[in-house]
């Protein structure tokens, strides 16, 4: 009896120390194309670990991006490149979003505005 009540409760914290890491280590990028053109999105992290290319923003459109650094990036620091193409072949970017210890340190979420002058934290 025992022996199932230490079972058990291994097996509870295991789960509970899971979930707390998946919510610890999440992190939504959230981006709002204020301009009147479609917006091609690349996001890449700076130790090409992880890339996120060719996302299409619509005029007035938003996008998420929600990932778990720990799962699915794997590296305990780094950051982002955020880039912006335009329609006619301009385009933006910024360098942001570091993080370390897998753990983002800015906003969580992120919430950014893409104009023709460039990416604007909001």
């Amino acid at each position: 009896m025992k022996n199932l009540i230490i079972i058990l409760l291994f097996l509870g914290i295991v789960s509970c120390a899971d979930d707390f890491t998946k919510e610890k280590y999440d992190i939504s990028l959230n981006f709002e194309n204020t301009t009147q053109e479609k917006i091609k999105l690349s996001i890449f992290e700076i130790n090409n670990k992880a890339k996120w290319e060719s996302k299409i923003i619509l005029p007035n459109d938003k996008l998420n991006i929600i990932f778990n650094i720990k799962e699915d990036i794997g590296i305990h620091e780094g950051g982002f490149i955020f880039k912006a193409y335009f329609e006619n072949g301009d385009s933006t970017e910024i360098n942001t979003g570091y993080f370390t210890n897998f753990q983002f340190l800015g906003k969580n979420p992120a919430y950014f505005s893409i104009t023709k002058e460039g990416f604007q934290t909001l």
